[in-house]
């Protein structure tokens, strides 16, 4: 099975942390995995989000630019590269920069080919 995620990545952050745990789990228990991270240039716009690692491990695409705490839920971008990426899952973790309003133009396109998963990240 092959199961993707829509997160953040190498990170120092909670988003981050709970898929980096999951990924790294599910690929010792022999699943492909693999991971729509954000561009780092606009993750590290946010305070909290600090790469961790030199370089990504090769499941890693960053393939986003994350919107602004007070644009959301409109503004950022996905590559379209999401569409073509072959995967049985997407798992995508819900959080405050994410670009949602541009996922859910991709979103009944990635259903006829995945099953869509979301967790919701919520922090105060």
């Amino acid at each position: 099975m092959r199961i993707a995620f829509l997160t953040r990545w190498n990170a120092t952050c909670g988003v981050s942390l709970h898929a980096e745990l999951l990924c790294r789990k599910l690929s010792s228990m022999g699943y492909d995995v693999m991971v729509f991270a954000p561009r780092i240039k606009s993750a590290s716009k946010d305070w909290h989000h600090r790469k961790i690692k030199v370089r990504d491990e090769r499941w890693v695409k960053r393939i986003y630019d994350e919107t602004t705490e007070v644009a959301y839920p409109i503004g950022g971008s996905i590559d379209s590269s999401i569409l073509e990426a072959d995967y049985d899952v997407l798992i995508v973790e819900l959080y405050g920069r994410l670009p949602i309003m541009e996922f859910a133009k991709l979103a009944d396109r990635i259903r006829e080919k995945s099953k869509l998963i979301g967790v919701i990240h919520v922090g105060y």
